[in-house]
């Protein structure tokens, strides 16, 4: 939990107030929770740009998070506005990915807010990209609107490959590390544009000691090298090859391993919520591997796997129970 501190000293006077809670949390999340200048995640202080004694008001924008050594040296160092504000707009977290983003493959993902078109604002899309960037350790930059709809507004979010999978992943696990960091951005739920996360495994030989898997439907957001980098916790791929059923027009993917690579993919899949996706491995792959699964794991039919996709409860629940408290306070 980061520690916040006031920037008045212990015998502060009566006639200045505390930095309001609404700034406090804003000024955090612009900082991922970090010193603007040094990166320290805390304690962390509301330092002035320009001083109390002068501006008398708590503006959002006339604040910095600073962590005590920081701001002891600026009062002392006579750091000044100029720089403060330097640091305010270009703070740690951005300044340490300068030079290091290096190109990949990129994902989308949907954010659903509970504001309308006129409540979301510049402040509201800035502050939620800092929160997601804070969370998965990336540059601000890597991420990316693509678009915004109306009604409940729909962010659609470019992120790198593996940010994207981390993202949804604690989604759908109710991450409370996620949870803080989103707290109060109206966010409802965060999901992967296809809606679609139920996804089917079959299994047939290849050879005499080799198997091939199976999976489809594969959604758009699932890309090859995402079962790629499961099959090599395992193993080495012998052969990996992505087509599309002209009939059904879907995508499938089909990797060959070996037998035993194959079972405990399968078993790492099965037990767990792989890019916020769930599997289902068909009977018959069952039967043929000799597999030991639970009965709600099993499939018979492709058919079984059309079902609506149910956003994360965690994430949503905790959403709606804040905006009800701001609502009533």
């Amino acid at each position: 939990m980061t520690l916040i501190k006031t920037e008045a000293p212990v015998n502060f006077k009566v006639d200045r107030p505390a930095v309001p809670r609404e700034v406090v949390r804003r000024l955090l999340v612009e900082v991922g929770h970090r010193c603007a200048v040094c990166g320290e995640p805390c304690p962390l202080e509301m330092a002035h740009i320009i001083p109390w004694r002068v501006s008398k008001a708590h503006d959002i924008e006339d604040l910095i998070c600073l962590c005590a050594n920081c701001h002891e040296r600026a009062d002392k160092e006579k750091w000044g506005q100029e720089t403060l504000r330097e640091y305010k707009y270009n703070p740690w977290v951005l300044r340490r990915h300068s030079g290091r983003e290096e190109p990949s493959a990129s994902k989308r993902v949907e954010v659903t807010l509970a504001l309308d078109l006129i409540s979301f604002t510049e402040l509201d899309e800035r502050l939620i990209i800092f929160a997601l960037a804070a969370f998965l350790d990336i540059p601000t930059t890597r991420i990316r609107i693509a678009s915004v709809e109306e009604g409940s507004i729909r962010l659609t979010l470019e992120l790198p490959r593996k940010a994207a999978n981390q993202l949804l992943e604690a989604s759908k696990t109710g991450s409370e590390e996620l949870s803080d960091l989103l707290e109060g951005l109206s966010v409802q739920s965060i999901s992967w544009p296809d809606h679609f996360d139920l996804i089917g495994i079959k299994a047939e030989r290849s050879g005499e000691d080799n198997v091939v898997l199976e999976f489809a439907p594969l959604p758009p957001g699932l890309l090859e090298e995402d079962l790629v980098e499961v099959a090599l916790l395992f193993g080495k791929p012998k052969s990996v090859s992505a087509s599309k059923d002209p009939v059904f027009e879907r995508s499938y993917l089909r990797i060959t391993v070996s037998l035993d690579t194959s079972k405990r993919m399968v078993y790492f899949l099965l037990e767990h919520s792989f890019c916020g996706r769930e599997f289902r491995v068909y009977r018959s792959a069952v039967d043929f591997l000799n597999l030991e699964v639970p009965d709600d794991r099993v499939i018979l039919v492709a058919a079984e796997l059309l079902r609506p996709t149910l956003t994360n409860p965690g994430l949503g629940a905790r959403a709606l129970r804040m905006d009800s408290k701001k609502a009533i306070a």
